[in-house]
């Protein structure tokens, strides 16, 4: 089985952000709110974040990321395959945010340290691979 947050911390969480305004009022680009991953190096979900050994294939099938004023929490979703059996599995990962107007300082209960930045309408998370999230 994956464990805890195993993935993201591999990754060592690094996020940028983005929004944009759809109203006559334009409202200032912030890291707060919900964001849904979108791709991983570049490809589309499923993303293979393990190939073989004990875990046999792991799949990261989907993320959802909530960044508030003073904490943020990750979910995540996987899909496992070893010796042809396929589980779905769940996992969640919470922690604190320091948010100013462009960035968000994200720190894990494991003391796990990210930079969210908005860029271009999007969420980037990169932490040796691109996580680029999406404004739900």
């Amino acid at each position: 089985m994956v464990m805890r947050g195993t993935f993201v911390l591999f990754v060592a969480l690094s996020v940028s952000v983005g929004c944009s305004s759809d109203g006559a009022t334009a409202v200032a680009p912030s890291p707060r709110g919900s964001w849904s991953l979108s791709t991983v190096a570049g490809a589309a979900l499923p993303f293979v974040a393990s190939s073989g050994g004990d875990f046999g294939l792991v799949e990261l099938t989907g993320q959802k990321l909530v960044i508030n004023d003073n904490t943020f929490t990750l979910v995540e979703s996987y899909r496992q395959t070893v010796n042809g059996t396929t589980v779905t599995m769940a996992d969640s990962l919470v922690g604190w945010a320091v948010v100013n107007a462009q960035t968000a300082h994200l720190t894990t209960s494991d003391g796990v340290d990210a930079m969210a930045e908005l860029q271009g309408g999007r969420l980037l998370v990169n932490g040796g691979l691109p996580f680029v999230y999406e404004r739900q």
